[in-house]
């Protein structure tokens, strides 16, 4: 009996020794050998042809504060831009050049979306409290 289990066990042991793992590239290879070159993660969606924005704002007003703090945002000439405003007061939004002004209901999500057409500086901001929310500089 023995005997039985110490040839079992060589077996065993020769059968799983001899093999090697399966990958779906040869051992050695890179992925990017094996598969091709991967679009990275961070690359943006083609959104042509779509009515998704290519850039989008959002903003939050709480207590007098702006945040994220106002800075410039880059755009290009034809990119299509939404800005989300969220604000414990109520007030009004107004981007002159860009977009008509707009009642920002307190507590409530506010988008406000347009195509910018052409190169330009362009300030978004409220109109009661006159807090500039951002700047956005069209290339």
């Amino acid at each position: 009996m023995r005997r039985h289990a110490l040839v079992a066990l060589v077996l065993l042991v020769v059968a799983t020794g001899c093999s090697r793992p399966t990958t779906h590239h040869p051992p050695g290879t890179s992925h990017d050998t094996a598969t091709g070159p991967v679009a990275p993660a961070t690359q943006p969606p083609d959104n042509a042809g779509s009515d998704l924005p290519d850039v989008t704002l959002r903003i939050a007003i709480t207590a007098g504060k702006v945040s994220p703090p106002a800075g410039r945002v880059e755009v290009a000439a034809g990119d299509r831009v939404a800005v989300v405003v969220t604000s414990d007061v109520a007030d009004e939004l107004r981007a002159p050049g860009l977009v008509r002004p707009t009642r920002l209901a307190a507590h409530r999500a506010t988008q406000v979306s347009f195509v910018v057409a052409g190169p330009g500086s362009f300030t978004v901001a409220t109109a009661h409290a006159g807090q500039v929310l951002t700047e956005l500089v069209v290339r």
